[in-house]
């Protein structure tokens, strides 16, 4: 313990994610309920009263309705919010002390070009580290012009013998593109299947939203690729320590680079087999 696994950089402040959302939504519902039961036992009498019943209000149907709503009204299906303007760049201001789910928007008339180009990721990461990899993620707060876009940009570098741990992302799909070197990349369904593919210079490849996954340097130099992901706050949770004890730690990179020699290669597709069956399986 103590060292530095890998090199994950991603700027920005926590928002109020669709998670939180929801807690706050379950409380509000067992409030709600709550009220519902005493107006059912305590407030019958109100109809008769005041002629509640004349105009066909009964406060338990309206409770009733009320928790309808802000079940419905959940934002957890949902991917980011949709822009209600052409653009909207992330305000350099000074932090707001109200916490949003996204960041405030720059004054229009002060909107440049320079919001929407970025040099950030145009060099390599540092890869000096227990995992030799490292992974940059810019947000809104230092890409501007993402901000309501829905998107998010990253850059992940892997030395020699180096890789990404495994991780998901709770709120985005990732694409990568491979710029530099060769990488085996693979993920977990829910069901536990393994899924490994090798990429080379030029090629894409897909991981679903929040599916585990992680990828190898298969190369003999610098591995590199750049990801585009449909969140402007993706999240990192990493699966080191998490789901994995410690002791395991240790042993998880090199069964990750066990893969470049221990898994039979398909010239013609570059597809990896296994007996083994389960993505978790492979990491115990």
């Amino acid at each position: 313990m103590g060292r530095a696994f890998a090199s994950w950089n991603i700027h920005g402040t926590p928002l109020l994610t669709a998670d939180i959302i929801d807690a706050m939504l379950c409380v509000m519902t067992m409030v709600l309920h709550r009220i519902q039961l005493l107006a059912q036992q305590h407030f019958t009498f109100l109809h008769g009263w005041i002629g509640l019943d004349r105009i066909g209000l009964d406060l338990s149907n309206t409770f009733t309705i009320l928790l309808l709503i802000l079940c419905n009204s959940s934002p957890s299906s949902l991917a980011d919010n949709n822009p209600l303007q052409d653009l909207c760049p992330t305000t350099s201001s000074t932090p707001n002390p109200i916490f949003l789910n996204g960041y405030l928007c720059k004054n229009p008339t002060t909107i440049t070009a320079s919001d929407f180009k970025t040099s950030k990721i145009n060099h390599p990461g540092n890869t000096d580290n227990y995992a030799r990899s490292s992974t940059d993620i810019l947000t809104p707060i230092e890409f501007p012009g993402l901000n309501t876009m829905g998107l998010s940009i990253s850059r992940t570098d892997m030395a020699m013998d180096g890789a990404v741990l495994p991780h998901y992302h709770p709120r985005a799909t990732e694409i990568l593109f491979v710029s530099l070197g060769t990488v085996i990349v693979g993920f977990g369904d829910s069901k536990g299947r393994l899924f490994l593919k090798t990429l080379r210079e030029g090629d894409v490849f897909l991981v679903p939203r929040a599916l585990p996954h992680f990828c190898v340097n298969a190369g003999y130099g610098l591995a590199t690729f750049f990801s585009a992901l449909n969140s402007q706050n993706p999240g990192f949770v990493s699966l080191v320590g998490n789901l994995y004890s410690s002791s395991n730690d240790a042993v998880m990179l090199p069964r990750l680079l066990s893969l470049r020699t221990n898994f039979a290669v398909d010239s013609t597709s570059t597809n990896y087999t296994t007996t083994t069956a389960s993505f978790f399986d492979f990491f115990t």
